[in-house]
């Protein structure tokens, strides 16, 4: 199970790098609409991004002992900590705010992948995160 974490921590990692890169995709499935119009969205905002999920899916395979040569390094515990709680939040908020209180987006493409991928992905990965913690 912890190596099907790290697979999808590193696939969500280069996903952004490819989204970095301004490629083809279908922007309605990945970008919310609010009002009618869509969210603001620069290529080079998701390398930010990029490089944190790598740095988390280093912590991951640091923590679950799937690397072959551990890196003794005090912040990778807080590191994934964070990672964690950034995951758990983003999770409920979709969940709470998007779907049971269907309030900010507007019912798109991406409000259906959130509710059937987004969200349980995001909250599978931070309590997953958390339980190599505890």
């Amino acid at each position: 199970m912890a190596l099907l974490t790290l697979c999808v921590l590193l696939f969500l990692s280069l996903f952004h790098v490819y989204l970095t890169l301004n490629l083809p995709i279908n922007k309605a499935a990945i970008l919310p609409k609010i009002n009618g119009r869509p969210l603001p969205f620069h290529s080079l905002a998701a390398f930010p991004v990029a490089i944190l999920l790598f740095l988390s899916s280093i912590a991951f395979a640091n923590e679950t002992l799937l690397l072959p040569i551990q890196q003794s390094h005090v912040f990778w515990p807080i590191y994934l900590w964070l990672t964690a709680i950034a995951f758990i939040s983003r999770g409920l908020f979709g969940i709470i705010f998007f779907h049971l209180l269907n309030k900010i987006i507007d019912d798109t493409e991406f409000k259906t992948w959130d509710l059937r991928l987004y969200s349980p992905l995001t909250l599978y990965l931070g309590l997953h995160c958390l339980i190599i913690l505890i």
